[in-house]
């Protein structure tokens, strides 16, 4: 499958593209049926679509290929985790929640509010940290054409068990390999 717009190769299944991050499809405006973005009438009901939009600008070359996000080192997390008694826990929630909002090029994971809020609720609102960052880095692999992971169950178990950093560490391990992948194929 290629990019009507870029030409850019895509898996089977990708709903925008990754490298012009044109989307694919779009609804029609008579029956609300998917459609390709360049189909010429619905599929559905034969309701003929505006004009092809114009492709985005190609973005701009880059220097010198590297990872999207910074890799980041676990082991180190982990020791700093231990030595402060779990407050780097917050840097790393934070450092992960500022890599996919880059990633993903919207600022859809607010860390100040969460750790307010996991302050304030006495860590209860971990659980819906635990689920929300899971399920963002999961997206962004779908929208990327990766496969995604499911961390979403043992996130909330760490937590659970008061290990929250680690999860937020195995979630920043994931956006390394993703990251790492993404060099790979460039």
């Amino acid at each position: 499958m290629q990019c009507p717009y870029c030409a850019s190769a895509l898996v089977e299944g990708t709903r925008s593209c990754p490298s012009c991050r044109s989307s694919l499809y779009v609804n029609c405006r008579s029956c609300g049926a998917e459609m390709g973005a360049l189909a010429h009438e619905c599929g559905a009901c034969g309701h003929a679509s505006a004009p092809a939009p114009k492709p985005p600008a190609p973005p701009p070359p880059v220097a010198s290929p590297r990872p999207a996000t910074p890799h980041r080192n676990i082991v180190l997390g982990i020791v700093l985790c231990i030595v402060t008694c779990g407050l780097w826990g917050f840097v790393s929630l934070w450092q992960l929640a500022d890599d996919i909002n880059a990633r993903r090029g919207r600022r859809e994971l607010n860390p100040l509010l969460d750790i307010v809020l996991f302050v304030l609720t006495c860590t209860l609102w971990g659980y819906y940290i635990m689920y929300r960052y899971p399920t963002a880095l999961a997206e962004l692999q779908r929208d990327e054409g990766e496969a995604e992971s499911d961390l979403v169950l043992p996130c909330l178990l760490l937590h659970f068990f008061q290990l929250g950093f680690v999860g937020t560490l195995i979630m920043q391990s994931e956006l390394n390999r993703h990251a790492e992948r993404r060099l790979a194929a460039a």
